[in-house]
């Protein structure tokens, strides 16, 4: 591997990754450096960077999601699984709207002012298998479900 591309006056740190893949990571002085050049970019060019910032939030919109659920939280308490040491997988992927995650705004107001809700329109039941170790049988399937939003809109706050 060439090292003489790195500049002597910075401090370059290696990182190898499996041993295979070495790449150069600046060291702090230099993402400072990074970053006062960022600051001075925006104060030179307010308007971009605030019309950029709010196309970032627009471009969050109002869809469904996918996050991860802890399987055992969709079990319910009657069922034999329920108590079960062993269950797999341990988690389980579902599309959620989610308030965090979205924004909803009036097109013209064009400020950043979130004035609605994401909220789901359109849920669906979705079949989980799961596995699990009994003590006396071995391995067993079994099923869960859960509510999956499918369709998301913005709802008046």
């Amino acid at each position: 591997m060439k090292l003489n591309n790195l500049k002597y006056s910075t401090l370059a740190i290696l990182v190898c990754v499996y041993a295979a893949v070495c790449v150069p990571v600046e060291n702090k002085n230099s993402i400072n450096q990074l970053e006062d050049r960022k600051n001075q970019d925006i104060d030179k060019n307010p308007e971009k960077h605030f019309q950029n910032q709010l196309q970032a939030l627009i471009k969050l919109g109002c869809k469904p999601k996918k996050f991860k659920v802890r399987t055992r939280t969709l079990i319910d308490s009657k069922s034999p699984v329920h108590n079960m040491e062993h269950v797999y997988p341990e988690f389980v992927i579902v599309q959620k709207c989610d308030e965090s995650c979205f924004f909803c705004e009036v097109p013209d107001n064009a400020l950043g002012i979130e004035n609605g809700v994401c909220k789901a329109a359109v849920t669906k039941s979705k079949r989980f298998v799961m596995k699990y170790l009994t003590d006396k049988d071995g391995w067993k399937f079994s099923h869960v479900r859960a509510q999956e939003d499918k369709e998301c809109e913005c709802k008046n706050k």
